[in-house]
């Protein structure tokens, strides 16, 4: 489950305004029953969260100049997930999701004209 910290606050009831409240959401959405949580706070990061009490924080990509913040979500899940089925492990999908949500919003565009598969492969080897 990928959520941003609103859809996470909604769900779970708990308003997070920290990163004990952030933690708190996650352990519950586990609680739940959802095996990967994944809870992003825009520039705070990610914060993800697995069954057997693994909880991981992934600070956003510091170095970004942000053109516009239209489509960098879509392009953190996007890059999460094609990172997880590429037979990434979860963190290194998360840190792929970063950096394509960190690449989109540098970019005017929603989606970025450069992003391609061989693009985003040699982003990730520089992160």
């Amino acid at each position: 489950m990928i959520v941003n910290d609103n859809e996470a606050a909604t769900l779970t009831g708990i308003s997070i305004d920290d990163e004990t409240d952030w933690k708190k959401a996650v352990s519950k959405l586990i609680e739940a029953g959802v095996e990967n949580v994944v809870v992003t706070a825009g520039a705070r990061g990610v914060m993800a969260g697995q069954a057997g009490g693994i909880m991981k924080h992934y600070p956003a990509i510091s170095w970004i100049t942000v053109e516009d913040v239209t489509g960098a979500g879509d392009a953190f899940v996007s890059g999460v997930l094609h990172g997880y089925l590429s037979g990434m492990e979860i963190g290194e999908a998360i840190r792929c999701g970063l950096m394509n949500a960190g690449k989109t919003l540098e970019s005017s565009l929603t989606v970025r004209p450069e992003l391609s598969r061989e693009q985003l492969k040699i982003e990730m080897e520089e992160f």
